[in-house]
């Protein structure tokens, strides 16, 4: 039986009451009200699952899932992170996407107990039990770390996924008791096919790949996923990766946001870590066209107000230093809350 608990509630459900039990279903509700929707089509007839990308790097689209192949992934998690039957998994993803539904599919295949936690900034600060396997955002690690750092005491392992991790975030990781690991992967790839150990004695600057995946590079350096369980035929990625063999990668960023300034290929999320820990702010390093060298980065940032930037030079080359800085009082983002960098930028360029 898989049961499901809530934080700060003490009865706990069988995970196949849902509908039956009035009390389970308005706590789902309260909590997440996309597990309802999940977790009645998850135990239908139909052999898919229709699952939403997040628009993070195009048009935000809905692709069908074979829930073979999430049973798949799930087992692959389930054996590299050695999740035993009757561990307790924490649930504070939005089930509406692809990351949260796999909690779920984690928890049904490996026989897991589910925690659900508020999808908040800070999911765990009434935690008071012991977790053995968490996945949460950065903004949701960096945030309880500012809050409620003892709190992840209660977790052995954690996966974090959905956005780069900064070098602030990086160092801080290296306090805390879980053993963490970033996650690489897309709603294609039902989530993670490799994972980057961040802290403990395996810390890692590469990307790990999963049993059973392989990985080669396209003409443009570009990341291709071998899978045999997803797909027949190579995943074409749009990230461009360093390959260190067949199972190891660096990301180096994404290839449509590559800014190529006088022949030479600037990686904006390699300059973006870099300036992590100057700016507080939410910001990003854009493309903007120059008749000289083609294109020059530019610095974007979240503010209503200016920034003290002084600091900034020593931390990057000639060709890496923004050229403009540019101030938007808020982001456009995606349906699943990333930053949406085409049309925050509008018409600057």
């Amino acid at each position: 039986m898989v049961s499901v608990s809530f934080i700060n509630n003490t009865p706990s459900f069988d995970i196949h009451s849902f509908e039956k039990d009035s009390q389970f279903h308005s706590l789902l509700q309260e909590f997440d009200a996309e597990a309802l929707v999940f977790l009645k089509n998850w135990f239908d007839n139909n052999e898919d699952i229709i699952v939403k990308t997040s628009g993070s790097t195009g048009t935000p689209k809905t692709i069908s899932l074979s829930k073979e192949k999430m049973k798949q992934s799930a087992l692959n998690t389930i054996s590299y992170f050695n999740l035993q039957e009757g561990d307790t998994i924490l649930q504070c993803l939005p089930s509406g996407f692809i990351a949260g539904k796999m909690i779920w599919v984690r928890a049904i295949v490996g026989k897991l107990n589910v925690l659900m936690a508020p999808i908040k900034s800070n999911p765990i600060r009434d935690l008071q039990q012991t977790v053995d396997f968490a996945a949460m955002t950065p903004l949701q690690v960096s945030t309880t770390l500012s809050e409620t750092p003892e709190k992840f005491d209660f977790i052995k392992k954690l996966i974090i996924g959905g956005a780069p991790v900064s070098v602030q975030l990086l160092e801080d990781l290296q306090e805390i008791t879980p053993i963490c690991y970033a996650t690489y992967g897309m709603t294609e790839t039902i989530t993670h096919i490799a994972l980057q150990p961040l802290n403990g004695k395996d810390k890692s600057d590469h990307f790990e790949a999963l049993d059973g995946i392989t990985f080669t590079l396209g003409a443009s350096q570009n990341l291709e996923i071998h899978a045999p369980f997803l797909s027949k035929k190579p995943i074409v990625t749009e990230d461009i990766v360093s390959l260190k063999d067949a199972t190891y990668f660096k990301w180096l960023g994404r290839k449509d946001f590559v800014i190529n300034s006088g022949g030479v290929k600037l990686f904006p999320e390699q300059i973006e870590q870099k300036l992590s820990k100057l700016i507080s702010s939410r910001f990003f390093i854009y493309g903007m066209k120059d008749e000289k060298f083609g294109e020059v980065p530019v610095l974007i940032i979240e503010s209503d107000k200016e920034i003290d930037l002084t600091h900034l030079q020593p931390l990057l080359s000639k060709i890496e230093m923004p050229k403009k800085v540019f101030y938007l009082t808020r982001f456009v983002e995606t349906e699943s809350g990333k930053v949406d960098r085409g049309r925050s930028v509008g018409g600057l360029g």
